[in-house]
């Protein structure tokens, strides 16, 4: 029992700075490399107590973006908030995009299963 509570408490420390809001936000700035994007803060509504995007922001400064970073973009709104996403053909999403798309899905289907085991304690 002291070992799982060692244990327990190790992993806590260790990896206490990765919340699932850090955890966005990395992806986030790696996927969107651009100024533009600089703030993540000016596209989501965060509540840190909580640990989750709670709604989207729409800056007039996303107008500005490219056509795949606008694509980009939509996919996380279509996974926070619900959001249409118009679907490009994938042969038009250049390798470093088409990798974050991935991780993006990635992230969020681990967050979700994540989550889901909270519930059932």
């Amino acid at each position: 029992m002291k070992f799982i509570s060692y244990l327990k408490s190790s992993i806590s420390i260790t990896y206490n700075q990765y919340t699932k809001i850090n955890a966005l936000k990395n992806l986030w700035y790696y996927t969107f490399e651009t100024s533009l994007c600089a703030n993540f803060s000016e596209y989501w509504g965060i509540d840190e107590e909580k640990d989750t995007i709670v709604s989207c922001k729409y800056p007039k400064i996303a107008n500005e973006l490219s056509k795949i970073e606008i694509f980009m973009l939509q996919v996380w709104r279509s996974q926070v908030c619900g959001a249409n996403l118009d679907f490009p053909f994938m042969i038009s999403i250049d390798r470093h995009f088409q990798k974050c798309f991935f991780m993006f899905l990635r992230l969020s289907m681990d967050i979700s299963l994540y989550q889901e085991a909270i519930l059932m304690k």
